[in-house]
């Protein structure tokens, strides 16, 4: 791991960049760009201003790399830097100007080549020009984050070398945001692949790691997604495994991936995952507040198509001047389908008429296709179409 410069000085350069000073202090591009990793790094570990300032650290750096002398591109590390700095979403026309100025070793020039064209968005020309780059046959610092563009790139055509490249990047740049991306990346390729044991190993890894990483939310929205595309939490195990994963979240988090799980569960009609998520959120919501709403929103949609009554009630005792429109319009159509299937006849007990001859045998009355269990199965789909449209 490479030795980290104080976060201060880092953010410093980044914020409030003195250009004499700088000047001084970091003059030449490899310089700059491991201070721009290590800046990455603390956002890796939850460093906001760390996350605030790579912005302005990547425009300092691109207006430094075009006032560099020529030559200074005809030393190896100084393209490989320049290479990290397209590759971290740098600007691609600083790094063209500087390829059509001229690189002295055709290696390095392919190399740049092939990230301009990543970092230009040319996809097809990024993933050919890549190709024939071994990311291990690189400095690990380049190396890390070739492979992960390598396996972005590769993510639909080809999965399992997507995943391959995951695991070279996390083995090149152990404890950096590329890790960090890799293995968040990771749980949402093992989710796509349906590898329990690979998705529930790398989701440990992540929260053990990175758990407070700037990008944690998004892991969250993924995670709790895929647990619920994959049944995960079906085997009581499993779902013993997982609460242990994550109890050592803070609660504020904590309570929000058990909200965003419940919605998942509601949306994927797993009752069982929506109670048992909705009613972890309920016990840690504060009362009369936004997220005891939602839980118990989520408590009583999960009931909606068993209990439609209690369902309606439950419903009927939310605070909907708390909730979003979204929240709200869900609601609505909830209620809907309880009023309805609370009005349907008992499967068990069809509803009866007296018989058109007046006699006093009854028969049963018969139900139109458009009737009750139609629309009912119509209300359903519409919560579905709310929940798939607005929640997601």
């Amino acid at each position: 791991m490479r030795r980290a410069l104080p976060i201060c000085t880092a953010i410093a350069m980044a914020l409030y960049v003195a250009p004499a000073l700088a000047k001084e202090a970091i003059a030449t591009p490899y310089e700059l760009v491991r201070t721009l990793q290590r800046v990455q790094d603390r956002i890796a570990l939850g460093s906001t201003q760390a996350h605030h300032a790579q912005r302005k650290l990547l425009q300092y750096i691109a207006g430094r790399f075009s006032s560099v002398d020529p030559v200074a591109w005809r030393e190896p590390r100084n393209v490989r830097a320049l290479a990290i700095f397209l590759l971290s979403g740098g600007d691609p026309k600083v790094g063209r100007r500087i390829y059509a100025g001229g690189i002295a070793e055709e290696s390095d020039r392919e190399l740049i080549k092939a990230t301009l064209a990543y970092a230009e968005g040319r996809k097809a020309a990024a993933t050919k020009l890549l190709s024939v780059i071994e990311p291990k046959s690189l400095p690990a610092s380049l190396g890390g984050h070739v492979a992960l563009v390598k396996s972005s790139l590769y993510h639909k055509t080809s999965p399992k070398k997507s995943m391959a490249y995951l695991d070279v990047a996390r083995l090149l740049m152990p404890g950096t945001l590329i890790e960090e991306a890799a293995l968040r990346r990771g749980v949402v390729a093992a989710g796509d692949d349906g590898n329990l044991e690979r998705f529930e190993r790398l989701a440990a890894q992540y929260l053990n790691r990175f758990s407070s990483s700037v990008y944690s939310a998004d892991f969250d929205a993924k995670f709790s997604l895929y647990l619920v595309k994959l049944s995960f939490l079906e085997v009581a195990a499993r779902q013993s495994r997982f609460e242990s994963m994550v109890v050592a979240l803070e609660p504020v988090r904590l309570r929000r991936l058990y909200l965003s799980l419940a919605r998942n569960a509601v949306v994927a009609g797993q009752t069982s995952h929506a109670t048992f998520a909705a009613s972890r959120a309920s016990s840690m919501s504060p009362p009369k507040s936004l997220a005891l709403e939602r839980a118990r929103a989520y408590e009583a949609m999960a009931i909606v198509t068993q209990d439609p009554d209690a369902a309606m009630n439950r419903l009927k005792r939310v605070d909907l001047a708390k909730l979003a429109e979204a929240d709200r319009q869900i609601i609505g159509a909830a209620i809907a389908v309880s009023e309805t299937l609370t009005r349907m006849p008992s499967i068990d007990e069809p509803e009866m008429v007296h018989s058109p001859h007046g006699s006093s045998e009854t028969i049963p009355a018969e139900m139109p296709a458009e009737g009750v269990a139609a629309r009912a199965e119509k209300l359903i789909e519409v919560v579905d179409d709310i929940l798939m449209g607005k929640m997601q």
